[in-house]
């Protein structure tokens, strides 16, 4: 219970309080705002330190540094990303398929870690839902961006809505293994960038494609989610995966060479698992 308090994303959400209290304040205000954030954030993450294994005080460099390991970059250079990095991947990914799922795909990392993703799937077979849900989806989005430059009296809003997406778009272009993970960094910015189409001129067709996004997104999204849960039950099964994917192997962050001295993952098991 005590995972939904940590301060784990709060360090690449900070620019969105900055950007949101800028938009706002005058720059004496803005300042005294981000100093006292920072100092609450500052003893929060010393209290969070000893409650959670292998916290890190988000002002050590040394974590930080820690982090570039995470960047595809790194990880197609370590061999440890079977996809390898393609920033319009991971565009897609953020703008369209966290939005409207795409089927999961079992990829094996680092020789004993399974991974789950729906990083380079493509639209399922056989299935209309996703197709009408995604056209619907871009469609509003392009109207959301419309509604956001001309209107106006929405211009402070946008601007900050925009300079906050073009940060979470620079970051998640370059690191996280699945983008699909990191939706909570994104999300918001992108569900309002949609919104913004209601002050677009065509407001009344907006409305329209958000309940056509709405249902067959959802019928979809649900699709998804149980084809998911039936491959990670599958998987959980296996006692390869219960003991390669234990917390206490993987926080001891085994090298590539060390994975490879274990015993294979049963490859068809995992295929098996996969076809559910």
């Amino acid at each position: 219970m005590l995972n939904i308090l940590t301060l784990g994303i709060t360090t690449t959400n900070w620019t969105a309080g900055l950007i949101a209290t800028a938009a706002r304040h005058r720059l004496k205000s803005f300042f005294a705002i981000a100093t006292i954030a920072l100092g609450a954030v500052g003893v929060l993450s010393i209290i969070q330190n000893p409650l959670f294994d292998k916290a890190a005080y988000f002002f050590n460099p040394i974590p930080l540094m820690r982090e570039t390991n995470f960047t595809q970059p790194s990880m197609q250079a370590k061999g440890d990303y079977e996809s390898g990095w393609n920033p319009i991947t991971n565009l897609r990914s953020l703008y369209v398929t966290t939005v409207i799922g795409m089927p999961d795909e079992v990829q094996q990392q680092n020789t004993i870690e399974l991974v789950t993703t729906n990083q380079t799937s493509g639209f399922p077979k056989g299935e209309v839902s996703p197709v009408i849900a995604t056209a619907a989806w871009v469609v509003l989005f392009g109207l959301g961006i419309w509604g956001a430059i001309s209107h106006r009296p929405l211009r402070t809003v946008a601007i900050g809505v925009g300079l906050m997406l073009a940060f979470q778009t620079l970051l998640h272009s370059v690191y996280g293994e699945v983008t699909f993970l990191y939706s909570w960094h994104f999300m918001p910015m992108i569900v309002l960038v949609a919104a913004f189409s209601w002050f677009s001129r065509y407001r009344w067709v907006a409305v329209g494609l958000a309940v056509t996004v709405i249902i067959f997104g959802g019928i979809n999204n649900i699709n998804r989610l149980q084809s998911t849960i039936a491959t990670a039950g599958c998987l959980a099964q296996l006692d390869s995966v219960k003991t390669y994917q234990s917390w206490d192997l993987i926080k001891t962050e085994p090298s590539r060479d060390i994975a490879k001295t274990y015993p294979p993952l049963p490859t068809a098991d995992i295929e098996r698992c996969h076809a559910l």
